[in-house]
């Protein structure tokens, strides 16, 4: 699992736009999760693709190696 960061960061200006398909089961467990973590959907889902973003490139590839 991800780790979130607990503060919240001051808002960054978000000038772009990404929309995925996903199936009603994944969309409904990502919601519980950002209930869980007190986010909204969408804050959730870009803190998880930045938290991979930030991930060193070493612990990428081993992940892919699984």
């Amino acid at each position: 699992m991800v780790k979130l960061p607990a503060v919240r960061q001051p808002a960054m200006k978000r000038d772009s736009s990404v929309n995925i398909r996903l199936t009603s089961d994944e969309k409904d467990e990502l919601q519980r999760r950002a209930d869980a973590a007190k986010r909204t959907l969408s804050d959730y889902i870009r803190l998880i693709l930045q938290a991979h973003l930030e991930e060193p490139s070493d612990e990428k590839a081993e992940r892919r190696k699984r």
